[in-house]
């Protein structure tokens, strides 16, 4: 029998109490012919609140000390498969250098294979890209205050906000996202024991999400605007405004298919061949049929051959390969759509017309099943939208905003409540 399979981990409180009474708890590891060590956990319990023969806090689950414990553990067990002869040294040189050799990057693209929503693990790649450009090398242990600090300034440099850096973050929502995803994962991986205990990098960065705001939706008489009326563009040397009514009503016209699907929409899914569009939704995952109308297939021959690889004349061929130009490149057409359908919403008279986007043309399909189909049903339209489940569907329902005083009916058409104190006027 091997020192190994003798060796014991528990866990312990040390007699050492803080200024306020508590009590360190220390991963003890014990092996035959060797001196007990104590290693601090940087957790701290008050000595009645300790379970000794349980090994944890009473009434309290605490991940930090149970992970330490397995790590410990996992030395041990690597050091035994090598068969290393068991030293201290040997021992702290994983054990505690393991933490100061975690590349944050690694870390993050395992837990973004690891993750089950591929909305989730798109969230966690776009941040990757940033830090890749940021400091490739980085490890958890590097992450202070200052290089928060940094980070915030470099994905700023491009934005055109003003302000102190937490005004522009809270300005900036991309900027907002990649903080609060980073600081979800600081916080993973400070219970995993990665970070420098003594660091609070996020202490003071409000990061905090907006009550989410209802989705406004467009009347049919509204979107027929958009269709049928003559728009003269305030910078008539551009033809952006037309390229953005196609966008709009395309969306429209195919069940609300998010701009994120359609975008990138390639030319072999809209063949003349085809009488329908079968693709995947890149946030749930799920397959969507929409069938090609004729309004669309006009919209489909006009840009058809615009672009080698694409429908639409926004991603360029070599978004294909790399990620970032990718975004950028949807993250300016997003911006080139809003502008250009303000104006129009303004020109048409659309009460507040700055609120009109090209996800409004998704809110407003999902109004317009509700309110013009003979049955309408959750479950077909979570269909045509790509919902995960029927909740999802039934809180975006709940979610929709117009101009109206009709809330309360167009709610129990398909079996909802109203939950909410106020209607939208």
């Amino acid at each position: 029998m091997s020192v190994y399979d003798r060796a014991k981990v528990n866990l312990k409180i040390i007699n050492k109490p803080n200024q306020n009474g508590e009590f360190p708890i220390a991963v003890r590891v014990y092996l035959p012919g060797f001196s007990n060590r104590d290693y601090r956990t940087g957790v701290f319990v008050k000595k009645e609140d300790w379970d000794n023969k349980g090994e944890r806090i009473i009434n309290k689950t605490e991940p930090k000390i149970i992970i330490e414990k397995e790590r410990a553990l996992k030395v041990l067990s690597r050091l035994d498969a090598n068969e290393h002869p068991f030293s201290w040294q040997s021992f702290e040189l994983q054990f505690k250098d393991y933490k100061r050799s975690v590349n944050i990057i690694g870390y993050i693209e395992q837990k973004a294979l690891d993750c089950e929503k591929p909305s989730t693990a798109r969230t966690y790649t776009d941040l990757v890209v940033k830090l890749i450009q940021f400091q490739r090398d980085a490890k958890w242990t590097h992450v202070t205050r200052n290089f928060v600090d940094s980070f915030m300034k470099y994905i700023l440099k491009n934005a055109s906000y003003r302000g102190s850096l937490e005004n522009r973050i809270q300005t900036s929502g991309g900027a907002k996202n990649h903080l609060r995803t980073f600081k979800l994962l600081y916080n993973r991986a400070e219970l995993e024991g990665l970070t420098d205990a003594t660091q609070r990098p996020f202490k003071g960065i409000k990061l905090a999400t907006k009550p989410k705001e209802t989705n406004r939706f467009l009347f049919p008489e509204e979107i027929m605007q958009f269709e049928t009326k003559k728009y003269i563009p305030t910078q008539p040397k551009t033809t952006q405004w037309e390229l953005a009514r196609d966008l709009f009503l395309f969306s429209y016209w195919a069940y609300g298919l998010n701009a994120k699907d359609f975008f990138p929409l390639p030319l072999s899914v809209v063949r003349d061949d085809v009488n329908h569009i079968f693709i995947r939704r890149s946030k749930t995952g799920n397959s969507l049929e929409i069938p090609i109308t004729e309004a669309m297939r006009r919209v489909i021959n006009k840009y058809k051959g615009s672009n080698d690889y694409y429908l639409f004349p926004i991603h360029t061929k070599e978004a294909l390969i790399y990620k970032e130009l990718m975004q950028k490149e949807h993250n300016n057409a997003l911006s080139m759509v809003r502008k250009n359908i303000n104006r129009m919403a303004k020109q048409f008279n659309i009460e507040n017309p700055e609120e009109v986007n090209i996800y409004t043309a998704r809110h407003s399909y999902a109004y317009h099943y509700i309110t013009t189909s003979a049955q309408p049903s959750l479950y077909t339209l979570g269909e045509h939208l790509g919902h995960s489940s029927e909740s999802s569907t039934v809180f975006y329902v709940k979610s929709l905003r117009g101009y109206n005083k009709k809330r309360i009916q167009f709610l129990e058409r398909i079996g909802l409540k109203d939950s909410s104190k106020t209607y939208d006027q």
